[in-house]
């Protein structure tokens, strides 16, 4: 194992425990869920690169770390999205409070 994959490993792992606690507190959180199994993809990808080989040519990858960095960005843009849902949800509700009180 290189350095890259045990840091990606310890960072991922992290995540996903992180990610799996807050699955426990609130479980029908579907963000989680899917970001839980977008980490899980990422873990198999880190530690087993050898077995991406033919799957990732025929989906035009030529690297192992080209599919984990794409879908790395399609984790973060979801959790952009994520965020920005929350924010347009409190939005919503602080002016439905200010409404109230006027």
């Amino acid at each position: 194992m290189i350095l890259v994959q045990i840091i990606g490993t310890i960072v991922l792992a992290l995540a996903l425990v992180r990610v799996l606690a807050g699955l426990r507190r609130d479980r029908s959180d579907t963000g989680a869920l899917l970001l839980a199994l977008a980490l899980c993809a990422l873990l198999y990808i880190t530690l087993l690169p050898e077995h991406f080989g033919r799957a990732l040519a025929l989906l035009a990858f030529n690297r192992p770390l080209d599919a984990f960095l794409t879908v790395a960005s399609m984790t973060s843009l979801l959790l952009c999205l994520r965020v920005y849902l929350r924010l347009n949800e409190m939005e919503r509700n602080l002016t439905s409070v200010v409404r109230h009180l006027s």
